[in-house]
């Protein structure tokens, strides 16, 4: 009997102790879902207050990335978690290092090197998130076996395919002399041209305006192309129905500077600062970040193009 009743102690620990860690993983499951839904994403998308959506990301990555492990096949959270670093680097510590007066060159040069760490741990979560679901991926990928590597893809890896390239070329993008990461920028290229095969017109545009840059900033006997450029340039303003500001900044930055259309690039900025950011409230962020990026660029056109006056257009800006 006291035998027995020890087997019966044990056997209803097991049971508590199972239905804890049951319960303990539907906990974090329901976390995850609310953090990583379309309404919980939308949280830090539809706000209209950059600064602070920039004090609130790395608590959120670094609550995502201690979840991550608990649920590492789950495709929302990887990306979620994947491109918050991404978008991090590119929206709050390069954008602010780029816009750095060159008598801080320090300070700028010491957060480009952190945007490209953040860039590459980005990445790195989603090919791992990638590999997880498609095992062998990484090996394929490194071995430059390219079609073997995503014939299991579907629209569903859409982005995680397009943000580790983005993350990938982003970090490469800040130091073109790390040849080490340059001689791998070949499979980011490849990770980015199945996602546009896929799904062209993923979120709303979104590899449209990677490929205005990628063209506008390449030579052209590496691939570069005006006329490329200016087709995705197209495309993206078809896809967002002309209610982003980041395809007219993303084109008058690429092809516009190199090409001095000083008349040009002022007609796409100022398109850009008439967009209305509550028209997409889903993207309210992101186009206020991208008119922000417009009305700097609007005050230091000296900067940029040898026939701007002195300060820039103060005026242009002003009257936005």
């Amino acid at each position: 009997m006291r035998k027995m009743r020890r087997l019966m102690i044990l056997g209803a620990a097991v049971v508590l102790l199972a239905t804890s860690c049951s319960l303990s993983q539907l906990a974090t499951r329901a976390m995850v879902g609310a953090l990583t839904s379309g309404s919980g994403a939308s949280t830090f998308t539809s706000d209209n207050d950059p600064q602070l959506v920039a004090d609130a990301l790395p608590f959120a990555l670094k609550l995502y990335e201690t979840l991550l492990p608990s649920d590492p096949t789950n495709r929302a959270l990887i990306t979620t978690t994947g491109s918050g670093f991404i978008m991090y680097a590119n929206a709050f510590v390069q954008t602010p290092a780029m816009e750095l007066p060159s008598s801080q060159f320090d300070k700028a040069n010491a957060m480009k090197i952190r945007a490209k760490k953040l860039y590459l741990r980005g990445r790195d979560i989603l090919l791992a998130g990638l590999e997880r679901l498609h095992p062998g991926f990484l090996k394929e990928l490194n071995g430059d076996q390219y079609a073997l590597a995503l014939k299991g893809m579907t629209k569903a890896d859409v982005p995680l395919l397009y943000w580790a390239a983005a993350g990938w070329m982003g970090a490469y993008a800040l130091d073109t002399f790390d040849f080490a990461l340059g001689l791998t920028i070949k499979r980011a290229n490849v990770l980015m041209e199945k996602a546009l095969a896929l799904e062209p017109d993923f979120n709303d545009g979104a590899i449209h305006e990677f490929y205005i840059q990628y063209y506008g900033a390449l030579p052209a006997s590496m691939g570069g192309s005006r006329t490329k450029a200016r087709e995705q340039y197209d495309l993206a303003l078809k896809v967002s129905k002309g209610k982003l500001a980041s395809p007219y900044v993303a084109y008058a930055t690429a092809i516009d500077i190199p090409t001095q259309n000083l008349a040009e690039f002022t007609e796409l900025m100022k398109k850009a600062l008439a967009i209305n950011p509550d028209a997409m409230p889903d993207t309210r962020l992101q186009n206020i970040i991208s008119q922000q990026e417009a009305q700097w660029y609007m005050a230091h056109l000296d900067q940029f193009f040898i026939s701007a006056p002195p300060n820039g257009d103060n005026n242009a800006t002003n009257n936005q």
